[in-house]
């Protein structure tokens, strides 16, 4: 099925249900920059009209990459931040959270905005052997209070089991979206699209 239509179903599930709060998640690489690259100009433009568009439904953007904090918020979040307007960024932002690498190699850090600090904050650390970006993920929805649902995950690398690999047969997300360059289709969970 196109994604369009795919994501589109997802949406009227989850407001038929009255449970409007949703999510995407997004890997940084394939999905709003190419590899290595700071976030194109569609790339802002869209997350951009995604945060601004939802914000009358509560919908989140969650990053969840193996990329270091500093580079994700160099290469994506510092761009948008800048891109929005001022005066409703703390706004928009607030609808942000964001999953990565930490100072080595073994662990994962969870952030999610604070209204307070005026920027993200750390809310967890584990070991990657936890679950990597599964667990990261579990982490913030348990965070939001387990009212959001996410729509879709998108993601590009299902060769390592604690990457994009890990969201495979997760619950939680009922949508994977290969944006990489291998074939997940044997991989993926029966109960996912």
């Amino acid at each position: 099925e196109p994604i369009r239509e795919v994501l589109a179903a997802r949406l009227q599930e989850v407001g038929g249900r009255g449970r409007h709060p949703a999510a995407v998640v997004l890997d940084i690489d394939h999905t709003v920059a190419e590899w290595g690259q700071p976030v194109s100009d569609e790339g802002l433009s869209a997350m951009e009209e995604f945060l601004e568009a939802g914000e009358a439904h509560d919908s989140w953007l969650i990053f969840n990459t193996f990329a270091q904090e500093a580079l994700l918020k160099q290469r994506v979040l510092e761009p948008l931040q800048r891109r929005l307007p001022p005066d409703r960024a703390p706004r928009l932002l607030a609808r942000t959270a964001f999953i990565v690498r930490g100072a080595d190699d073994r662990t994962h850090q969870v952030f999610v905005w604070s209204a307070e600090a005026g920027t993200w904050v750390q809310i967890a650390t584990f070991d990657r052997e936890a679950g990597g970006k599964a667990e990261g993920m579990r982490r913030i929805l348990r965070h939001l209070g387990g009212t959001v649902e996410v729509l879709a995950a998108y993601g590009d690398d299902f060769e390592d089991s604690f990457s994009d690999a890990a969201l495979l047969g997760m619950p939680e997300i009922p949508l994977v979206v290969n944006v990489g360059p291998k074939d997940i289709r044997s991989r993926q969970d029966p109960s996912q699209r």
